[in-house]
């Protein structure tokens, strides 16, 4: 029978509540991966933040307001002020975390 085991990532790359978006964006392209595990100082998990996630930030009018003076932000995906977020999770290669 399958199991979690079998499917599951081994030592996935994880981040702190207090990680910078820039980060997060960073290790889902460097790594491929769509969700990351989130970690207090004690290692255990505290929640889990997803592609989908950073999109809707990415979007949303808050960080819009001020992400246009952010240029190594937008250079993390080669982009420009103006282009659409929506597609982040094509800019990672598929591996799950």
């Amino acid at each position: 029978m399958l199991t979690v085991s079998d499917l599951m990532t081994v030592n996935p790359d994880t981040v702190k509540p207090d990680t910078p978006l820039r980060e997060v964006i960073n290790i889902m392209k460097v790594e491929g991966c769509r969700q990351l595990p989130v970690v207090d100082a004690d290692g255990k998990v505290v929640g889990i933040v997803t592609d989908r996630d950073v999109r809707l930030a990415m979007n949303s009018p808050i960080v819009l307001h001020g992400r246009w003076q952010d240029e190594e932000l937008l250079m993390l995906y080669d982009t420009k002020p103006g282009d659409c977020y929506l597609d982040l999770a094509s800019l990672s290669s598929g591996r799950n975390a």
